[in-house]
């Protein structure tokens, strides 16, 4: 199997770590593993170069495919379309050299996510060398989707969807179903310990023992539910003086964090929310609240939901997109129509009202998670649809 993400530069989304995942835990002795990826340098490795490097039993393939975005690189002065075009030189090579290595050693599966450029080069080198071409989907297939990546789904031998809201996207297009796949996301349980960082994540933020915390985990931008979340906590906070809303993530639209933090002003609970950017200890953070939110509108999957329930807290959220296939209404979370603002907000202050409901929802969140959502499932299933797709069952 031939693994291919030729991005040099953060960030690269959440789909990259799965298929790292994904890697470490497949059968060494039924698979032989390669991955194409860029270099980077020495200090700062590409992303996929980082994750990979240290896996037992995968051999790294060091990939030039130029610039992470060829129509910026192709823009701009003479003297930089100029460089651009040189750069076509080591792009061929190095696309020539993984399709001589896909035949001369007989790849079976050539695997990759929806990013356009490796999409389409993976298709490419699959129809060149024989071997199929498994295209893993970690979001809703849409019409701002480039042509290459419309191309490339209607050429793959397999898609792989994270969810029904994911395939049902890919079905709508046309896609066969019998190439349609259904691999739910993951992570590794034993990485987030319930409890563990509570009491030091309170202290940094000036929160007291007792005081009730909800979290949100997520990209600064608009859909992910964070400006209505700054809502919901206007309309608790006469029956919970105390609450504390903690956002997490790094900014990615421009001026979205400030327009999140004039929100909380207008609302009168500017000193109520925590904007902390992006965090290396998000599992202290977790530790620290006592219910996770994130009212996403269209979610593909939700990994900050399974990484929240492995942490015993309930979630609440929108029924959006895959949003209700991960968390299981009334028994792991509590979920309200997309835009219930005041729906959000009472089942915020029910949950932190109620420490029993609290702990009930937040252990069946992780016995789930610890049943359904582990990495070692996720690479079984993926290995079950490399095999379909070759013809090896």
């Amino acid at each position: 199997m031939l693994f291919v993400n030729t991005a040099k530069n953060p960030p690269i989304g959440a789909g990259p770590w799965l298929h790292a995942q994904t890697l470490r835990n497949l059968d060494k002795l039924r698979f032989e593993l390669h991955v194409a990826c860029a270099t980077g340098t020495t200090a700062v490795p590409a992303p996929m170069l980082g994750l990979v490097d240290n896996i037992p039993g995968v051999t790294v393939h060091q990939t030039d495919f130029g610039a992470d975005h060829l129509r910026e690189t192709f823009s701009g002065s003479r003297r930089r379309k100029l460089s651009a075009g040189l750069a076509v030189f080591p792009i061929a090579a190095s696309f020539i050299r993984l399709a001589y290595f896909a035949r001369r050693h007989h790849i079976d599966i050539v695997y990759t996510d929806e990013r356009a450029r490796d999409a389409l080069a993976s298709t490419l080198i699959a129809s060149l060398s024989g071997a199929k071409c498994v295209i893993h989907m970690h979001v809703a297939y849409g019409g701002w989707m480039s042509s290459s990546v419309a191309w490339s789904l209607r050429r793959a031998d397999g898609i792989i969807a994270i969810s029904h809201f994911v395939e049902r996207s890919l079905l709508d297009d046309g896609r066969p179903p019998e190439r349609l796949h259904l691999v739910p996301n993951a992570i590794g349980v034993e990485q987030w310990q319930p409890g563990v960082g509570r009491d030091a994540i309170r202290r940094e933020f000036g929160i007291a023992g007792d005081a009730p915390v909800f979290t949100t985990v997520c990209r600064l931008i608009a859909g992910k539910g964070a400006d209505d979340l700054i809502r919901a906590l206007g309309l608790i906070v006469h029956d919970l003086p105390d609450a504390r809303l903690i956002i997490v993530g790094a900014e990615q639209t421009p001026g979205y964090r400030a327009s999140l933090e004039a929100l909380a002003t207008e609302v009168g609970v500017s000193d109520r929310v925590i904007l902390t950017g992006r965090r290396a200890d998000v599992s202290a953070i977790l530790a620290a609240s006592d219910a996770f939110a994130m009212p996403s509108i269209g979610e593909p999957f939700g990994l900050a939901y399974l990484e929240a329930m492995a942490m015993c807290l309930p979630v609440v959220g929108y029924v959006s997109g895959a949003t209700a296939e991960v968390i299981d209404d009334g028994v792991t979370g509590l979920l309200s129509r997309v835009g219930d603002v005041a729906g959000l907000a009472e089942h915020l202050s029910l949950l932190l009202s109620n420490p029993e409901q609290r702990s009930t929802m937040g252990l069946r969140g992780r016995e789930i998670v610890e049943t359904r959502f582990t990495a070692p499932l996720m690479a079984a299933a993926t290995a079950a649809v490399f095999r379909a797709v070759a013809g090896r069952d």
